[in-house]
């Protein structure tokens, strides 16, 4: 679904935030007349591949987000803190934050990510690329939420489509991993291979209780945390 959210999102995070009284060719957010959209001029009766991937297609000007997206060559710092010159935004995979935008580098930085999807903030964008050469940021999307349990559904994209997880199913599927799981799940874990870091949950006891067990009461350990557990808010 084409939207402005995380082009507005990026743009914050650059420090210049979209505004004007146009709206963007790409993605719908509010732009100034200052930049003209990059997309070839059409062909008669035919609709394109590019033409499908903007939101305002008769308007002409570029938001800031859009803008500073299609930049040709950039300083950028990987979820681990190493810097590369000239890298094009549209041309990598992203964690983006309210506190910065990171470029994840595959398979240096999955250990890395894997800590930050186990308990990830309450606002961010995971866009990765596998297959395809651009990132385009008006499929991209941004998870914005007062709070993050277990089972709270949190969405990203791989190669410009949205697949869902959650922390819970995460866990799950680390602990068990011949179970099956959902395909967000399942993506994530054939990117990043195995979490080293990840520590199962250690079962304890279940409370003794007063009285005597009926026939049909089984004790068994419980795990400590469950699909309520609360992971940020």
């Amino acid at each position: 679904m084409l939207n402005a959210n995380v082009s507005n999102f990026y743009a914050q995070i650059c420090n210049r935030p979209n505004k004007g009284f146009s709206e963007c060719h790409w993605c719908g957010a509010k732009a100034s007349q200052g930049v003209i959209h990059d997309e070839p001029p059409p062909i008669p009766f035919i609709r394109s591949a590019t033409q499908k991937l903007a939101a305002r297609q008769r308007n002409p000007w570029l938001c800031n987000g859009c803008v500073l997206w299609r930049q040709s060559s950039i300083t950028t710092w990987s979820l681990q803190g190493k810097i590369k010159d000239g890298r094009s935004p549209m041309r990598c995979s992203w964690w983006l934050t309210e506190k910065s935008a990171l470029e994840i580098r595959l398979p240096d930085d999955a250990q890395a990510l894997w800590k930050l999807l186990l308990k990830p903030p309450l606002r961010f964008c995971l866009a990765l690329l596998e297959n395809e050469k651009v990132n385009h940021l008006q499929l991209c999307f941004l998870n914005d939420v007062a709070r993050i349990e277990g089972e709270t559904p949190l969405w990203y994209t791989l190669d410009g489509l949205e697949l869902e997880y959650t922390v819970y199913g995460l866990e799950m599927a680390l602990n068990f991993p011949e179970a099956e799981r959902a395909p967000g799940v399942s993506a994530l874990l054939r990117l990043l291979g195995p979490c080293t870091s990840f520590q199962p949950p250690v079962p304890v006891p279940a409370e003794p209780k007063r009285g005597r067990p009926t026939e049909n009461e089984e004790v068994s350990p419980k795990p400590k945390d469950g699909p309520k557990k609360v992971i940020r808010s």
